[in-house]
């Protein structure tokens, strides 16, 4: 909601306050879906960061920006220098524009994952930030719809409040119902309760709110219990972003370790449980080789054919039954269950092992998991105006750096293994190539993860690559095209010119015959 008209407004009134009169510097992007359009005048530079994509759009005017030496677009070259005459917002629609010299618009057209950013020629659209869709080149300033008659009219209407919001504007959508509706309650009219909505909207308080476990941007408090209220639209943006990347981060952070880590714990838990109940299954059976005595102490009272016999057992002075195998004679039978005693002393021992084996395992989890603890579940993390507290990111980060591995791994030993495979790092990924055929196939369908990216050169023999992706975020363009030119580079065609590399997860790479 940070992106909605009232909050537009608010910036274009910020912008029109400290950059008109200076020049459009720069544009250009490092991200994918993310524009950083630079402004400057001569006693000030300013970044607006516009986000076009998932998971959040957003515009982000910012008086910091570092820009990447390399791995980055230039975009818009026809705009450097022109001067800026002034920022606006199309009425009751949700475009932020700027108006450069020469009749030249940029409109930051924020309309959701459809959200892009367009350079209009004389209300013409001749250049465009993202290319998929084609309507953008239709775009043009025209206003939004607002019925002010509606808001009266919405008085004596029955339809549910959210029709009546739409029949004045499409801008006023849920949380508007929301905030409306709670005030209606309250004993407002339906006029009076949409004009103070509004009035909430443009005061320049602005909320940050937990919502499952994504944070919100939002205009209204609508009287919930965990909102971090924050003066001034500058201040709210900047707390919001750097929350919202904190908050993204540790919540996947955390997920990541505690669903594998609790389905680790039980595996080993009910591997040991069943060893130990194996034990006492051997443990309460009698033993074979009394079985075996007994029947080498009645031999003159059996003959071979027979599948079972009544002898008396003198261990318990009483009559017991025993099933033979009809084609081995009486020694041979005694002699089966003195083998039988051997294979029961030769489990019991190879459980213990593995139990020993099994519980020194169990305890590397269960470190984790004491380490674990200490971190609280991100639905109910502390977040204050101030953002998430850096000391607990730290740990966080100390404690994926030491953990996570094992986790991953699902056993200590297999997460120390030294791989064999060329290794490169990019931007703090992890980029593997394998050396040999068998190599890729050890590297593809062993050691890799189903979200890790699987690159290979197009119609000619190479190695396989594989990046890391333990935290299954999106990978940066930078390091695909990276990963990408390793894979051109170990590969039949490397002396081309050009190579093209073809990509996916590796979830989706089957082996297929021949």
């Amino acid at each position: 909601m940070h992106f909605h008209y009232f909050v537009l407004e608010k910036i274009a009134e910020l912008l029109n306050k400290e950059m008109v009169g200076g020049i459009l510097a720069e544009a250009f992007s490092q991200d994918k879906d993310q524009i950083v359009i630079g402004l400057g005048t001569p006693d000030k530079d300013l970044w607006l960061r516009v986000s076009c994509g998932a998971p959040i759009p957003f515009i982000w005017p910012s008086d910091r920006y570092n820009k990447a030496k390399r791995n980055y677009k230039d975009l818009f070259p026809e705009l450097y220098g022109l001067t800026i005459e002034k920022f606006d917002v199309i009425p009751y629609e949700r475009v932020l524009m700027i108006y450069l010299e020469g009749n030249y618009q940029l409109a930051m057209k924020m309309h959701g994952l459809m959200s892009n950013v367009l350079v209009l020629k004389e209300g013409k659209v001749v250049n465009r930030f993202r290319q998929h869709n084609k309507q953008d080149l239709a775009f043009t300033t025209e206003s939004g719809i607002w019925n002010e008659s509606e808001i009266e009219t919405g008085n004596q209407s029955e339809l549910p409040i959210a029709e009546r919001l739409r029949a004045i504007s499409p801008i006023l959508e849920k949380k508007f119902a929301l905030c409306v509706s709670s005030r209606i309650d309250a004993g407002a009219s339906f006029s009076q309760a949409v004009e103070a909505t509004i009035h909430e909207a443009k005061d320049g308080t602005y909320y940050i709110s937990r919502k499952s476990k994504r944070l919100q941007f939002l205009l209204f408090s609508n009287g919930a219990d965990n909102l971090i209220p924050i003066k001034g639209l500058r201040t709210a943006l900047n707390t919001f972003i750097k929350t919202w990347h904190q908050y993204e981060s540790y919540a996947k952070t955390y997920d990541a370790v505690k669903r594998p880590m609790e389905k680790h714990l039980k595996r080993y838990t009910g591997q040991i449980n069943s060893f130990y109940k194996s034990i006492d299954t051997i443990a309460n059976e009698r033993p074979p080789e009394e079985i075996g005595h007994i029947i080498m102490a009645n031999l003159h009272q059996m003959k071979q054919g027979e599948k079972l016999v009544e002898l008396d057992d003198f261990y318990k002075d009483a009559p017991i039954k025993i099933k033979l195998k009809p084609e081995l004679n009486p020694q041979q039978n005694a002699e089966a269950y003195y083998n039988k005693q051997k294979k029961h002393r030769s489990r019991q021992k190879h459980l213990e092992v593995q139990i020993q084996r099994l519980e020194a395992e169990l305890a590397h989890f269960t470190n984790a998991k004491e380490a674990f603890a200490q971190f609280p579940d991100p639905l109910v993390l502390e977040i204050t105006a101030s953002g998430i507290d850096y000391a607990i990111m730290k740990s966080m980060n100390a404690f994926a750096a030491e953990y996570l591995p094992l986790i991953q791994a699902g056993k200590p030993n297999k997460s120390k293994q030294k791989h064999g495979f060329h290794e490169f790092t990019k931007d703090g990924y992890t980029i593997l190539c394998g050396k040999n055929a068998k190599q890729n196939d050890s590297l593809t369908f062993a050691f890799s993860k189903k979200n890790d990216t699987w690159l290979h050169a197009r119609d000619t023999p190479g190695s396989h690559v594989i990046i890391r992706n333990p935290m299954t975020t999106n990978v940066p363009k930078s390091v695909l095209e990276y990963a990408a030119s390793v894979a051109a580079k170990y590969s039949k065609r490397k002396r081309e010119q050009l190579v093209p590399v073809q990509y996916t997860l590796r979830k989706y790479v089957r082996k297929v015959k021949n």
